[in-house]
């Protein structure tokens, strides 16, 4: 089981599951008891705030994790095309899935707030705006290239 020792007894919970799932790349059951524990709240309490926020997961993400805005606005459909798609396919995973080899992970959430850009996607958390098919491509193709 891996130690948490480093999160302060007064900082914010939600701070907190976030620092572990930046560092572990999602949070684990191991995790939530010693959050629960340092935080002196129930377990249940502590597993109910991770389930509560679609941003947290409880299976490890990919290296690159791709999460694509569904919302009409912001989302992955530009016209005809289906940016989602084109990024599935051209990186060889499905939605909601993290790829066998652990690099990437591709899902799609509600709204990012983006809607002023048109289609976006968050890398890692990062937003990636005014999205086209052919910056889906360089962006699966940069992913890929990267060791």
């Amino acid at each position: 089981m891996r130690q948490h020792s480093n999160i302060p007894l007064n900082d914010h919970l939600l701070h907190s599951l976030l620092a572990i799932q930046q560092q572990d790349r999602y949070i684990s059951n191991e995790s939530i008891h010693q959050i629960a524990v340092k935080f002196s709240l129930p377990v249940s309490q502590v597993k109910s705030v991770v389930a509560f926020y679609s941003f947290f997961y409880t299976k490890a993400c990919g290296n690159y994790h791709l999460l694509f805005s569904n919302c009409p606005s912001c989302g992955y459909q530009q016209g005809d095309r289906n940016l989602l798609q084109i990024l599935a396919l051209r990186l060889k995973v499905q939605t909601g899935q993290t790829r066998a080899d652990g690099r990437v992970s591709l899902d799609e959430t509600s709204c990012i707030g983006m809607c002023d850009h048109g289609a976006s996607i968050l890398v890692n958390g990062q937003p990636l705006v005014v999205l086209e098919e052919e910056s889906i491509i360089f962006l699966a193709d940069l992913i890929e290239a990267a060791t």
